[in-house]
């Protein structure tokens, strides 16, 4: 291999390795801002994040799904309108709509 093909090789390795670290990057960045890439509907969603502590330990669900007991924390939630509620025996169920 001659020198100007090592040369022009090495200027496209690199071109693609900052390509890749620039692409790369911007990803990271907008999954770190809380936005999913929807590859269906080829959209960028902003999501949202739900955190329930309580104070005992209680099932939680969450549109009348049973989503484990608490604390919890329900990351990369859509945009919309849940119900959550909060089971114990100990005391009255607790619930409420959040949008």
């Amino acid at each position: 291999m001659t020198k100007r093909k090592k040369q022009i090789l090495n200027i496209i390795s690199r071109v693609i390795i900052m390509v890749s670290f620039i692409a790369i990057s911007a990803f990271l960045i907008i999954y770190a801002s809380g936005y999913q890439i929807n590859f269906k509907a080829r959209i960028v969603e902003k999501t949202g994040i739900i955190v329930v502590k309580s104070d005992p330990s209680a099932e939680l669900h969450v549109n009348n799904k049973s989503r484990g007991k608490t604390p919890s924390r329900l990351m990369f939630l859509p945009k919309g309108i849940y119900h959550l509620r909060l089971q114990t025996p100990q005391y009255k169920n607790w619930e409420k709509t959040i949008s």
